[in-house]
């Protein structure tokens, strides 16, 4: 199993990883895999599905602070799949979707899982006639988060679609929409 510490790992405690190119850094494509005790910047990916950290079928991110990011949409993490898949004690700020493609979820876009203790702010997407919130959830957990401080064209803030998104506890607050639509 791949597990990533920058306490045990060959990386020092403190360490940040930055991008080059259009890359995305991690990958965890099941529940064994965890990547922590990190700082993430500057990664610009422009693929589908897109991430700092993509999450499909199961892994853990704890630790984690995510910032200066751009994306289609996930820009700080992705979780495509994965009901095991958790987001644990991390920051993500400053990451921004791209308005041509008409993604959402500056911060977080998420399908399954759980986010949990985690802080998203200062994130943007913008203007485009679909650029919706800085986390999009369509399923899974958010839990004990606050997502303040964001701006995006559509709903800036937490924007749930369909039934198995739950928000628990979470604080959404001073975050602006430039359309008007909260």
């Amino acid at each position: 199993a791949f597990a990533h510490d920058a306490r045990y790992g060959r990386h020092a405690a403190g360490t940040v990883l930055r991008s080059v190119g259009n890359h995305r850094l991690f990958r965890l494509e099941n529940g064994a895999m965890r990547v922590r005790n990190l700082a993430v910047e500057n990664v610009v990916y422009d693929a589908a599905g897109a991430g700092s950290v993509y999450i499909n079928a199961g892994g853990s991110v704890s630790n984690l602070v995510i910032r200066n990011a751009s994306g289609r949409n996930g820009v700080g993490v992705y979780i495509e799949s994965g009901s095991d898949a958790l987001v644990d004690a991390c920051v993500i700020s400053n990451c921004s979707t791209e308005a041509e493609y008409g993604g959402g979820g500056a911060a977080i876009y998420m399908k399954d899982g759980e986010v949990r203790n985690t802080l998203c702010v200062f994130n943007n997407g913008p203007d485009g006639s679909s650029i919706y919130g800085t986390v999009r959830i369509s399923g899974g957990r958010l839990v004990n988060c606050t997502i303040a401080s964001n701006t995006a064209y559509n709903c800036s803030g937490v924007v749930p679609e369909g039934k198995s998104a739950a928000i628990v506890n979470t604080l959404i607050a001073d975050n602006i929409s430039r359309s008007g639509n909260v």
